[in-house]
């Protein structure tokens, strides 16, 4: 078992392919340590999946079922489970993000940097709220995935869930 890499590590490998890139790319904050996720997230719009966690937060916990339907429906669409999987782990990193801003820990360690203003103004609304709670509703997500249950399903019980959680 090879422990995880550190962010200045795989920047300097990073930065060997893509000179351009700077120490805030949110590849290096998703990783998790690990040089080929980096790779990976470094070839997709990493900006995107984290537009696309707020999205789904803002439509699923405001009850706004039409909108929430475009983001599942880009998922089903896709066909590509590990790029659904990619999106609940952002989900993750999010609610991370924004119990890490509740706790007045190192706002530095925020994956989502790119969302800073919106993580603050959710943090803020939500404080009152558990965030390991609607942590454990997107692993049981993550869970129904790896179970073969079909993803408008997944995500659409998921936003329920959430709904739920956020607005008791």
């Amino acid at each position: 078992y090879l422990s995880p890499l550190k962010e200045e590590e795989i920047f300097n490998v990073l930065k060997t392919v893509q000179p351009n890139i700077n120490k805030n790319h949110s590849a290096l904050h998703l990783c998790g340590g690990s040089i080929s996720k980096a790779f990976a997230y470094l070839e997709t719009d990493v900006n995107h999946l984290s537009n696309d966690c707020l999205t789904f937060l803002r439509n699923a916990i405001g009850g706004k079922p039409v909108e929430l339907y475009s983001v599942i429906e880009k998922f089903t669409e896709s066909k590509n489970k590990q790029w659904v999987d990619e999106f609940l782990i952002a989900l993750l990193f999010w609610f991370q993000d924004a119990n890490l801003l509740n706790s007045s820990q190192n706002p530095q360690k925020l994956i989502h940097v790119d969302l800073h203003a919106e993580l603050i103004k959710f943090s803020q609304r939500y404080a009152a709220h558990d965030f390991l709670g609607a942590i454990l509703l997107i692993e049981e997500a993550r869970q129904s995935l790896k179970s073969n249950v079909h993803v408008s399903m997944t995500l659409a019980n998921l936003a329920i869930a959430f709904k739920n959680y956020f607005n008791p």
